[in-house]
């Protein structure tokens, strides 16, 4: 994740701050709650962490030779932390404000209405989510 800044009629990318006022936190917060449930038998965690931004999300594919940003809805990004409290990596969204309603609309209606066919009488299981693909609904540690 790289933001870019206005300096000195310049612009120039970076991502100062954003590792510690933004993926960190995030990161820990979500470790902590997964930590409540971990131990739950048959218990199923969703989580939707996500950063909305009232700039446009540029995303650019590195398998290609020629690297272009092209402007995207949301897009999901994935860190490795290793520190002495945590771990893992992590998994989050970044949807521009414009999107914001597209994307509860695709990302995150599908698993509520999943749950809802669920039969009440029952708990869900992980086979009633099997079509959810861990790492675009949640930041998974470690």
């Amino acid at each position: 994740m790289t933001r870019l800044d206005l300096k000195g009629g310049k612009w120039s990318a970076g991502n100062d701050g954003i590792f510690t006022s933004l993926v960190y936190p995030l990161a820990k917060a979500s470790n902590y709650f997964h930590k409540q449930t971990k131990d739950v038998p048959g218990a199923i965690e969703l989580r939707f962490p996500v950063v909305v931004t009232s700039a446009p999300v540029y995303q650019v594919n590195v398998d290609r030779e020629a690297l272009e940003p092209v402007v995207v809805p949301w897009s999901t990004l994935a860190r490795n932390i290793t520190s002495a409290s945590l771990q893992g990596t992590f998994h989050f969204d970044i949807v521009s404000y414009a999107s914001l309603s597209r994307y509860l609309s695709e990302r995150i209606e599908p698993v509520a209405e999943a749950l809802r066919a669920i039969p009440a009488e029952r708990f869900a299981m992980s086979e009633d989510m099997s079509w959810v693909r861990p790492a675009r609904v949640g930041i998974e540690p470690d």
